[in-house]
């Protein structure tokens, strides 16, 4: 009998360090968006939410590429965290974000990073031949449809950076449709003063500047200085539709016609 209980007892220990791994990450970002002077708050469309729901029903783990716009500091990842441990929890243990492999050039970033949402996949923008391009996808693929062990989701910025404007690529649709993975589009508004885009040597400062800015508003200022960030789950994009049809939704769902591409 206690062999033959040990897998279930294993699996028990696992599943509550990866919860207790989660609890502690949630807490860290409610600090930080306290820190940042952020009020956040999330909504669904019903019908994505639905869809969400009916799709998770297979399985908690099941794969979800989660693309969120517009991509202007940072703290973007906060946010996502939050809206993600709120709309389907259970992702939260197997979720990865992809990040631009520059960017973790700094030891500060990768510090703070690290402890916000774990290890990133790097995505190489800087090197961006059609035969590196194949080779990502196929990264990438591989944790959304692993060979063997526990399926990834994955979070994409598709405007690739933080520069306010930037336009809305396509790779979340290409990633999501070749993988047989739906599509969960995430809107972000009200960010981007936030934690502008500075040079990488001027985070650690802005940090502090944020910090001690922070420290120094009474009780009775800071609702005068609180961002009040909303994030959306504007839809929910099955992976059956044509690459058509998956395009048009993508591009329509952000609802941001500066961003919006022809298909």
């Amino acid at each position: 009998m206690i062999p033959s209980l040990m897998p279930a007892v294993s699996e028990h220990l696992q599943r509550g360090k990866e919860n207790a791994v989660n609890f502690a990450q949630s807490h860290l970002i409610d600090f930080l968006l306290w820190l940042l002077i952020v009020e956040l708050t999330i909504e669904t469309d019903e019908t994505a939410q639905t869809q969400l729901n009916t799709y998770l029903a297979n399985g908690p783990t099941e794969p979800i590429v989660f693309s969120a716009v517009p991509h202007t500091g940072h703290p973007d990842s906060l946010y996502v965290y939050k809206a993600i441990e709120q709309l389907s929890p259970a992702t939260l243990n197997n979720l990865q974000f992809v990040s631009a492999k520059d960017t973790w050039q700094s030891r500060f970033s990768r510090l703070i990073a690290r402890a916000v949402a774990g290890e990133p996949y790097l995505f190489d923008r800087q090197n961006l031949t059609v035969g590196s391009m194949r080779t990502q996808l196929e990264e990438m693929g591989q944790l959304l449809r692993p060979e063997e062990g526990t399926p990834r989701s994955l979070a994409i910025y598709p405007q690739g950076t933080r520069t306010l404007g930037a336009p809305v690529e396509d790779l979340p649709v290409s990633l999501a449709r070749h993988n047989n993975v739906p599509l969960a589009v995430l809107n972000i508004s009200g960010a981007e003063q936030v934690m502008p885009k500075v040079p990488e040597g001027q985070q650690a400062s802005q940090v502090i500047q944020l910090l001690i800015r922070r420290l120094r508003l009474r009780r009775a200022e800071i609702k005068n200085h609180t961002h009040h960030v909303h994030i959306k789950l504007a839809d929910f994009i099955p992976p059956e539709l044509s690459r058509k049809e998956m395009k048009e939704r993508f591009f329509a769902s952000h609802d941001r016609t500066e961003n919006k591409k022809s298909s």
